[in-house]
């Protein structure tokens, strides 16, 4: 979701590309909330108001933040706890905005965490992983820079952490995000909730036929099929993070997680015209999107290069197999690289050669990337078998496809 904060941060840099300055005059304030007493099994991690007034209002004018909390209270109270949080944190910032109207941008933004878990021998406690994050946001854009001078935004985002289901033989994920986008103004029922949307999700995929293909198959399919049952959301993500084998470290008595080794983005929806007008990009969007820490091949004698990031764009829709499995990436590449006949040539230049190998191996493929850090000498450090690399001295990415800058730098998701 674009905030306010984040428009006027764009608007910096925009100013150097377009020649163009804005004049500013506002005031921008963020103050916690907390819920009323009828929702006290259901804890949030933080609950926080955004709010914007313009500059020289009367000093009554400005709601004290004792009494914007007394009103979200008052009006999340006509809810139950058993709601989706999209609907009340919604209607609450509605209500807020309807009853002071010198306020001109707002936003409500709710995070929930599970328990706490102790460590076990210790008297710490882990902070509970993140279930779920809800913002609701209305405000006018009015960096005229951009194009989109006037136009209000007014979404509903929020963000779960689902589970796959008990038995899946598949890719085991660390965590796996499923991201929807309503309109605002939706009735109570029309936002679903966590428990349903986790049942949805593992009904598509324990339904998928054969677990063994890429993880880019089943994802895509469970999120189109989610976007099929609920016509009311405009558009959905879903990010699963893969990690390598935890890492036990001597004297901690519990494992370190893997470090992630893979990332798999869904995206389908459609782009409305205000993001249309800020993101350069308009209609359908069905996309998916992997990236993969691969390592250079044993023995190349090229740059120290300890890993690379590819990134590969697909369509959705695709026959499974067209959605090719990170091992044959994996051997595409150091293959590539291997068969490079200059190795102390630069690294742009093997590096960019491995990727348009790839691509034209794999027409069905959008698009993608490849990028690297390059490591000074190693150090050895008495008593460890193996030297630490370097430090990083430099980096090389090569990108190839059709890309919306400002959509790939705020991030995959935004309708």
């Amino acid at each position: 979701m674009l905030s306010r904060s984040i428009l006027l941060a764009l608007a910096v840099p925009f100013t150097f590309l377009f020649g163009q300055t804005q004049q500013v005059s506002l005031v921008s304030s963020n103050y916690p909330l907390t819920m009323p007493a009828s929702f006290a099994d259901l804890t949030f991690s933080s609950l926080q108001l955004s709010i914007t007034y313009p500059t020289g209002l009367p000093s009554t004018s400005y709601i004290p933040i004792k009494q914007l909390n007394s009103d979200f209270q008052g009006f999340v109270s006509s809810f139950s706890p058993s709601d989706a949080p999209e609907a009340y944190i919604s209607s609450a910032l509605q209500q807020l905005l309807s009853k002071y109207p010198q306020i001109t941008a707002g936003g409500i933004s709710a995070s929930i965490s599970g328990p706490p878990t102790p460590i076990p021998g210790t008297p710490i406690t882990r902070p509970g992983p993140p279930i779920a994050s809800v913002r609701a946001q209305v405000a006018t854009c009015t960096v005229t820079a951009l194009g989109c001078d006037g136009k209000t935004i007014s979404t509903v985002n929020s963000t779960r952490f689902l589970t796959m289901p008990t038995g899946f033989t598949g890719t085991t994920f660390a965590n796996i995000a499923l991201g929807l986008t309503y309109p605002m103004g939706l009735s109570t029922d029309s936002y679903i909730t966590t428990k349903q949307l986790t049942a949805d999700f593992q009904g598509f995929i324990s339904a998928y036929p054969n677990p063994a293909d890429p993880p880019e198959a089943y994802l895509s399919g469970a999120l189109a099929s989610m976007m099929n049952k609920y016509s009311q959301i405009p558009g959905g993500t879903l990010v699963g993070t893969i990690n390598g084998p935890d890492t036990q470290i001597p004297g901690l008595p519990v494992p370190t997680p893997g470090s992630p080794v893979g990332i798999i983005s869904v995206a389908i929806g459609t782009l409305n015209s205000t993001y249309a007008s800020i993101l350069g990009q308009s209609g359908p969007v069905s996309l998916i999107n992997s990236t993969w820490n691969i390592n250079m091949p044993n023995g190349f004698s090229g740059a120290s290069i300890p890993s690379v990031s590819l990134g590969i764009t697909y369509p959705t829709g695709l026959s499974a197999s067209s959605y090719i499995l990170n091992s044959q990436l994996t051997k595409d590449f150091q293959s590539s690289i291997s068969n490079y006949p200059t190795p102390s040539d630069s690294p742009e230049a093997y590096l960019s050669v491995a990727l348009q190998n790839i691509l034209g191996t794999y027409p069905q493929m959008l698009g993608g990337s490849l990028s690297g850090s390059i490591s000074g000498p190693p150090t050895t450090i008495p008593g460890l078998p193996t030297p630490i690399p370097g430090p990083p001295v430099g980096s090389v990415s090569v990108l190839i496809g059709q890309y919306s800058y400002l959509l790939g730098a705020i991030g995959i998701g935004l309708f």
